[in-house]
């Protein structure tokens, strides 16, 4: 069993690409929807390589593999977060951790939020945004639903990087992400915290 302390952290450099895009392509077509929100044919791949040269990537590496990553993206003071986790290493605190990285390094940049895409069926994601204090970014009644795929509304969380703890492994739920996400039923989504 590997440890903390056979992890290793970095920012990724372009001859990280090719390994960045086979852990990717690893993953099953739901893992794929859950983090592109779209199909992914091999042409797809070949976009996602050219656009990563622009992006921040924050891999996780045991024993020299690739086993995590978070894609940064910046437009002035908005970035935008990927993560990806392969599915053996799951619930180990990869993730939590490409994710606070991910967010100091938003915040090193000169981002104030971080906004994540997370669908509905995608529970590491959602666990992981009720940790971080992510709030919702839609109003009532908007959300964005793709016809015919399982586990499609996507539901858009922004993180305060202004405010957000540096680390904050254990910080308290929000309940307008478990009524957003379905996980609350006896609340009505009228109660939604918004902050457009």
């Amino acid at each position: 069993m590997l440890g903390i302390g056979d992890r290793s952290y970095r920012l990724l450099a372009p001859g990280d690409i090719p390994a960045a895009r086979a852990h990717l392509e690893a993953f099953d077509t739901e893992d794929l929807f859950h983090h592109f929100h779209q199909f992914m044919e091999p042409e797809h791949f070949d976009a996602w390589a050219e656009r990563a040269l622009g992006h921040d990537l924050v891999g996780c590496f045991e024993k020299g593999r690739l086993v995590g990553m978070a894609e940064i993206a910046y437009d002035g003071p908005e970035s935008e977060i990927a993560l990806s986790v392969d599915p053996a290493r799951r619930r180990h605190g990869i993730g939590t951790q490409l994710f606070e990285r991910a967010c100091a390094r938003a915040r090193s940049r000169g981002a104030l939020r971080a906004a994540v895409l997370i669908a509905r069926g995608d529970r590491p994601m959602i666990d992981l945004a009720v940790r971080h204090d992510g709030f919702t970014a839609y109003k009532r009644g908007e959300s964005l639903i793709m016809p015919g795929v399982r586990h499609s509304l996507l539901t858009w969380l922004i993180f305060d990087l202004e405010h957000m703890p540096p680390t904050d492994l254990f910080g308290r739920a929000v309940r307008s992400v478990r009524v957003a996400l379905g996980l609350d039923k006896d609340r009505s989504t009228a109660d939604l915290r918004s902050r457009d």
